[in-house]
């Protein structure tokens, strides 16, 4: 009796020899899987861009606004007064808040500007004499960009009820048209301001009239 392994060694030999091609269904089958390992690969290499351009976006973000809040605490930090900011966006789109410095010698007068149509936050200074106009009125300068507002941007507590003022500024940022954003609220104390304070507990209208020499365009 011929040996099994015989016949299937003959059998395979046989097939290696053959000129047979692949069927229809054969070809079909292997270009369908192909088709899946594509998509498969596709999706991966979608998710791996899409993952890093949302993180290179985050820090992109974030980074300015840390840069943004770092400036203004070296300048808010040291605020013998604070104005009372605005809640809505004027008629041309801005928000405002000002503070008035001292610990120069001068009565020195800064204006925040963030404009909801540019998302740029400026500021511009100028210096309050003790009597006469205003001098040294400088123009806008930038802080940042790509700047929004999710809510009031500036909000002031000069109650009384602190010793301190205190000066909440709340950002947003977004670079172009990405839905990817970073925010952040940070409160500033303004370490000169006992004294503004106890005048606006005795007169919560106080912060009105503080640093609006040159007005809000």
């Amino acid at each position: 009796m011929d040996n099994p392994m015989r016949r299937l060694a003959a059998r395979l030999r046989l097939r290696l020899r053959s000129d047979e091609g692949v069927t229809m269904a054969e070809m079909v089958a292997g270009m369908a899987l192909m088709t899946v390992f594509l998509g498969m690969f596709t999706g991966a290499v979608t998710l791996l861009t899409q993952g890093s351009s949302r993180a290179e976006t985050l820090i992109a973000t974030s980074g300015q606004l840390n840069n943004v809040f770092i400036r203004l605490d070296k300048s808010i930090r040291y605020a013998a007064a604070i104005s009372t900011p605005t809640l809505t966006a004027n008629t041309s789109n801005n928000y405002y808040v000002e503070f008035q410095t001292t610990n120069t010698g001068q009565a020195v007068c800064t204006q925040l500007q963030l404009n909801t149509a540019t998302s740029v936050l400026r500021q511009r200074t100028w210096v309050v004499p003790s009597s006469g106009p205003i001098t040294a009125l400088t123009d806008f300068t930038a802080l940042g960009t790509d700047l929004r507002a999710p809510t009031a941007p500036f909000i002031l507590v000069a109650t009384g009820a602190l010793d301190f003022e205190q000066l909440t500024v709340t950002l947003s940022s977004g670079i172009g048209s990405s839905s990817v954003t970073s925010s952040s609220s940070v409160t500033y104390t303004s370490v000169n301001s006992k004294d503004a304070s106890s005048r606006a507990d005795r007169d919560p209208t106080q912060p009105n009239s503080v640093c609006q020499e040159a007005g809000r365009p």
